[in-house]
């Protein structure tokens, strides 16, 4: 049995939280806010982890560290998590130690209305923090110390903001009327400007403060969101306009989602959501609840419309996905869709292509009542197949995207083709499973890319016989609505220390009992008996108890519907002792049942009708106590000390009990019982109490009952509403508050003045009653626990001395019932819907993390999750030791104590995942570690290495198949074959090849293309449209195209006449010929004299339609625009040389201290085929062991020859690779490992 620790167990959501407070992190984490606290939940298994208390207002926004760098020794694995409250503080928690980092808080105590880990490739931002503070101010703090590093406060309200994924100095904003673009975000300074200002399709107005935004004020609409703002009709009016009646127009699915009557028509224009699309450059979305808006910041208007019928769930919460095109939506009826684009397909010959989302995959509904809600959605950043969808009933539903794969009889109209281009979309890849048995699928090895034109052959080829669905891959329910009765199972003892554990009953608003295992403070039994609230609970063994509830008929106090139920836990079966239907006759409440301590007898009270003794085995009434006086029962307590009645009959093998009521055994863990040849009679007896003040005393003697004595009122006390004993000690607790201590050994009575006054206070006259009395369990426990109205108290009455008392508190409520979790731990049941275990000072605090069955290297100590992450990475080298048959690993190769803990670590893995690591290659092996780590810089890296080895590899083998032979026979050309079949590279869109790159800002292209060949809107925005798409297209060296639209510039505008002139100069460039050469001076003498005079865009356009691409990536870089300088690059320069030069500018820039984006410097040289550069790299950012490996990956592809100049070239790198890998190994334990 493992130790009771202090904890929370939480419940429903309490009316006034926020919604989409939940975040899923990369190490399998789920947290969410309940009310004031943070559940954190484990998916890999499913069970709760821990419970995180320390605010003292109601959570509204969690987040996770973002494990976007490199770990080392120095820089281990970790699990931090930022959240923020009602009143404006700010906590980092570190789960693995269940303590605060920081804690800190701007001045006021107004909402911090959201927050964000910074995630870029700068090493420098692991600890960084950005928050929004009411009402004007951006803060940038260091959360791992609480210093705030600057603070901006803008002229307007913020409501939210975005990080710009391709560019970290660029972030958007969300204000009253409009969207703020800031392009000077930096860590070390304050954004020197105010922004620009871009207008939100429509006129948006705020409707509610962002703090009073709960789930108390949504009746039929979503109006939680912080960021909300409230829209005209003219929204949706202006985004049809600018896109057009046809093509780019709205599209929405009538059977994608289940119909509910419309919401409320002024909450339908709400911005929900604001944020960059991770996957489209320059692209960010606008959710609305009826309305998905995605926007092209470059030309700063719509280029895509997803809309819902209103007669549709609206849409709660996007996720836009990392790893494809696609879109999770969480609508309010609890169903998730997902949305994927269409691809485009190479062999139409269209230059206008429209952005399309269809709607993929559906989830069932959530069945909700009316007075839920879904809360929130997450999405496992790792991979993005696996979501969780949050209610408010206290609920959590776990999906997952799984591959169904039919079969080849499939006809075909189960098993569409791709003649339909509109439906052949993104269809899940065949032969994924084959290629990740180690790691897993994940989203990016189940559809297609879809950003890239297509070959509809090659989509067919791999996407034929196989569909994907949601399948529900687990349910987490917490407690349901309060109020909540407790009831702690009987305690422990020596008899039964083996077998016990600590099961807390709770039984709820809604009619269910809940039985928690105080271990680990996870829900283990539901059993749902009640048509009512739970009125009590009592235990009858460890594996039985009895419970009740009451429901009043009306405004009759008298006709009330009892419910008395029997259940067995271990079977689950339920015996119904008492089931009254409300009538036209009176049927008095039942008010209380006291189970007797050797849980023989047990008293059913009622409030207008003689009190019942009941037989637990036989569960049949003996008899009613009918008294001479008429007033009701207010208390009763069974003597715990049972005396037995002389008999000359064997002994039975009946359970027996220490002297505080704990039981021997029970009864349905006992193992071959022996038959019972007689029963002895005992003898138990209670005391009880009327409002009267009679003190009455009965004896239960083989079910014939006796009365012992009555005893007259005393003096000084009210009426008795609470009575607890134990030893010889009888406690008597009234209404006015007061205690009475009976000690029953010495026939003496005493009216404790100093415990009497110290509960209602000195002085002051007695309030509020006493509703409950308990002795803590134990032999020689003298503590006793006395619930009040208006809170709780501890005394121990050895000495009369005040241990601890609590009041009502304004973020738990206040206490409804109480109970004792072992002899020195009560816990607590409040209005806010949570079940706390305390100590006996009432503290409640956060607990450490239990031990969980699964790997999780976030939660080991430092040293251990690098050591086996080592130990995986090189199993070739002898880093494991497995038992004689192979089954599991026996220990780790490490020189110290903790080789067979490190083993034990390792066999969570199946024992498949560890073959396969054992027996792959170097690079499935590592891009496999990376996944299993869900180390995000790492999977990074080895998809991108493993991209351009692999392409280096097979173009050097058409190389020399083009050396020695004929070219092979085939339509398409070799490079173009391997291409196709090697589309992924996550990374940053800079490191694709250039092919790709051109390829994909060709279709960007033909989507802004298709945007003003069917636009409607204003002549001024579709002028815009036309001179961006023609400034792009000069890019492409398209300069037919572009003048084009030049040509077709409205007379009225007063571009027509400059557009007319370039129009000209364009055709006078094309038609020079031989002259082309003096031409091209004089526009680069041009050119230069714009760019001086600060028109860079006009002397780079120049220079584009010359072609002299060189000179204006030269000038882009000059100026500080480096990211259009090598956009500029990657379409127009190719794999030349002037590519190259502007390759290495740009990765001296990225290098440089105040950038200090060395991870992405490395990618661009393996992407750029400068492996020399990349190793050198690693070395000098202390990436050993990714050094050593990416030579080992080149050696064993190929692209390093054992003679020659690459061996000269590489072999120091080599040298100095391992013994820096070495050095770093031996600090773990690794002594013997040979490199």
């Amino acid at each position: 049995m493992t130790q009771v620790m202090r904890r929370c167990i939480t419940g429903f959501h309490p009316p006034n939280s926020s919604r989409q407070c939940a975040d899923w992190g990369s190490q399998r984490m789920l947290a969410f806010g309940n009310g004031s606290n943070i559940v954190i939940l484990v998916s890999e298994p499913l069970e709760q982890l821990t419970t995180l208390v320390g605010h003292h207002a109601n959570v509204h926004r969690v987040r996770w560290q973002q494990e976007s760098f490199n770990h080392s020794i120095n820089v281990p694995y970790r699990s931090w998590l930022a959240s923020c409250d009602m009143d404006g503080v700010i906590i980092v928690w570190d789960i693995a130690a269940g303590s605060r980092v920081a804690t800190f808080s701007d001045s006021g105590n107004k909402p911090v209305l959201t927050i964000e880990w910074l995630s870029s490739l700068q090493s420098a931002t692991r600890d960084l923090l950005v928050a929004v503070h009411p009402s004007y101010a951006l803060i940038m703090w260091n959360a791992a110390t609480g210093n705030k590093l600057w603070k901006k406060t803008y002229t307007s309200e913020i409501f939210s903001f975005s990080l710009d994924p391709f560019d970290s100095s660029r972030i958007l904003m969300l204000s009253n009327d409009f969207i703020l673009l800031v392009t000077d975000f930096m860590i070390s300074q304050a954004p020197s400007s105010d922004g620009k200002k871009l207008p939100i399709p429509g006129s948006l107005k705020p409707t509610k403060s962002p703090s009073n935004m709960s789930l108390a004020s949504e009746t039929n609409s979503i109006t939680s969101s912080s960021m909300m703002l409230s829209t005209t009709r003219s929204f949706s009016k202006q985004i049809s306009n600018v896109m057009g009646a046809t093509g780019m127009r709205s599209y929405g699915d009538s059977s994608s989602v289940f119909s509910e009557p419309a919401l409320n028509p002024s909450s339908d224009d709400a911005i929900l959501q604001l944020q960059f699309l991770p996957t489209l450059r320059d692209h960010f979305v606008i959710v609305q609840s009826h309305k998905i808006c995605i926007v092209n910041l470059e030309i700063e208007l719509p280029v895509c419309n997803i809309s819902l019928d209103s007669s549709l769930s609206p849409f709660v919460h996007v996720y836009p996905c990392h790893q494809r095109d696609a879109f999770y939506c969480l609508h309010n009826n609890g169903n998730v869709t997902l949305r994927v684009a269409r691809p485009r397909y190479s062999e139409t010959g269209s230059k206008s292509a429209s952005m399309v989302y269809d709607v993929r995959l559906q989830s069932e509904s959530v069945r909700l009542s009316k007075q839920h809600k879904v809360m929130a959605l997450a999405v496992c950043p790792s991979s993005e197949r696996n979501i969780s969808v949050i209610s408010s009933d206290s609920r959590v539903f776990f999906w997952s995207v799984n591959r169904i794969v039919l079969s080849d009889t499939t006809s075909d109209q189960e098993n569409p083709t791709p003649d339909d281009k509109n439906h052949t979309v993104l269809a899940p890849l065949r032969g994924v499973v084959k290629q990740n048995k180690i790691h897993g699928l994940h989203l990016r090895d189940l559809y297609l890319p879809s950003r890239l034109f297509l070959d509809s052959k090659f989509v067919a080829q791999n996407s034929n016989n196989v569909q994907l669905k949601f399948a529900m891959s687990g349910l987490f329910t917490f407690l349901g609505s309060p109020p909540f009765v407790l009831s702690m199972c009987p305690p422990l003892t020596t008899k039964n220390f083996l077998y016990y554990k600590p099961i807390l009953a709770v039984g709820g608003g809604n009619g269910i009992i809940y039985l928690i295992d105080l271990n680990s403070g996870s829900i283990v039994k539901e059993y749902s008996i009640h048509t009512g609230s739970v009125a009590g609970i009592e235990w009858c063994s460890l594996d039985s108890f009895l419970s009740f509830s009451v429901i009043i008929s009306g405004t009759a106090s008298n006709n009330a519907k009892n419910e008395l139920v029997f259940v067995e836990c271990s079977t689950g079966k339920t015996h119904q002792l008492i089931y009254s239907k409300s009538s036209s006759h009176a049927v008095s409440p039942l008010s209380m049942i006291r189970v007797s301590p050797r849980k023989n007898y047990f008293v059913a009270v009622y409030k207008f009708k003689p009190m019942e003794i009941w037989d637990v085995k036989t569960k049949r009434m003996l008899r009613e106590v009918k008294m001479t006086s008429t007033a009701p029962i207010t208390a009763i307590a069974w003597c715990p000390n049972a005396r037995f009645a002389r008999t000359k009959k064997l002994q039975t093998s009946e359970p027996k009990t220490n002297d505080e009521g704990g039981e021997s055994t029970s009864p349905t863990q006992q193992e071959n019982p022996k038959p019972v040849k007689a029963q002895s009679a005992t003898t138990e007896s209670f005391v009880f109490t009327n409002s009267a003040g009679l003190l009455g005393h009965l004896t239960v003697d083989a079910g014939v009952l006796q009365d012992a004595s009555r005893m007259p009122p005393e003096g000084g006390m009210g009426n008795v509403t609470a009575v607890t004993w134990k030893g010889d000690v009888l406690a008597l607790g009234d209404n006015e508050g007061g205690v009475s201590l009976w000690d029953l050994k010495n026939k003496v009575s005493r009216d404790d003045e100093e415990l009497t006054s110290l509960i209602t206070g000195i002085n002051v006259p007695r309030i509020g009653r006493v509703r409950k009395l308990k002795f803590a369990p134990g032999k020689g426990n003298s503590f006793l626990l006395i619930l009040l109205v208006d809170g709780i108290d501890i005394w121990d009455i050895s000495d009369t001395s005040h241990i601890s008392s609590l009041r009502q508190k304004t973020n738990m409520g206040h206490v409804i019932d109480a109970d004792w979790a072992t002899s020195s731990e009560p816990v607590l049941a409040f209005s806010d819907g949570t079940v706390r275990v305390s100590d006996l000072y009432l503290n409640f605090q956060t607990t450490s993390v239990k031990n969980v069955e699964a790997f999780m290297p976030s939660l080991w100590p430092s040293k251990t999750g690098i050591a086996l992450k080592y130990a995986l990475l090189f199993t070739d080298n002898g880093t494991l030791k497995w038992n004689e048959d192979e089954t599991e690993v026996e220990k780790v190769d490490v020189q110290n104590e903790s080789n067979v803990e490190l083993a034990k670590q390792i066999n969570f893995l199946q024992l498949g995942v560890l073959k396969g690591l054992c027996s792959t290659s170097t690079m499935e092996r590592c891009l496999s570690v990376s996944r299993i780590f869900c180390d995000r810089w790492d999977e990074q890296f080895w998809n991108v290495a493993k991209f351009y080895l692999t392409r280096f590899k097979e173009i050097d083998q058409i190389l020399l198949s083009l050396d020695d032979e004929e070219k092979p026979s085939s339509e398409k050309d070799p490079q173009s074959e391997f291409l196709s079949k090697f589309l992924d590279c996550s990374a940053s869109d800079y490191v694709v090849p250039n092919e790709l790159y051109r390829q994909s800002m060709l279709e960007a292209q033909y989507v802004l293309g298709h945007a003003h060949t069917e636009s409607a809107g204003s002549a001024i925005s579709v002028a815009k449209l036309k001179d961006h798409c023609a400034r792009n297209l000069l890019k492409f060296g398209d300069a037919e195209e572009a003048s084009v639209l030049l040509l077709s510039t409205d007379p009225a505008l007063s571009s027509f006449h400059v557009n007319s002139l370039k129009t000209c100069l364009i055709n006078l460039i094309v038609s020079t010929g031989e002259s082309q050469k003096h031409n091209e001076d004089i526009s680069k003498l041009v050119a230069t004299n714009m760019i001086a005079s600060g028109f860079l865009d006009a002397g780079v356009e120049i220079l584009c339609m010359y072609k002299n691409y060189l000179d204006a990536c030269r000038y882009l870089q000059s100026y500080g625009n480096w990211d259009e300088s090598i956009s500029l690059a990657k379409i127009s320069l190719q794999d030349s040389e002037s590519y190259q030069e502007i390759v290495k500018k740009w990765t001296e820039f990225l290098q440089s201290p105040q950038i200090n984006q060395k991870n992405l410097a490395i990618l661009v040289f393996i992407s750029t085929n400068q492996f020399y550069k990349a190793l050198q790299l690693l070395l000098s950012t202390q990436q050993a062991e990714k050094a050593y490996l990416l030579l080992k990956c080149m050696q064993e592809m190929g692209l390093i020859s054992n003679n020659g100049e690459d061996l000269d070239l590489y072999k120091d790198l080599q040298v100095e690779s391992k013994e820096h890998l070495k050095t770093a190994m031996a600090g773990i334990g690794f002594h013997n490992v040979t490199l």
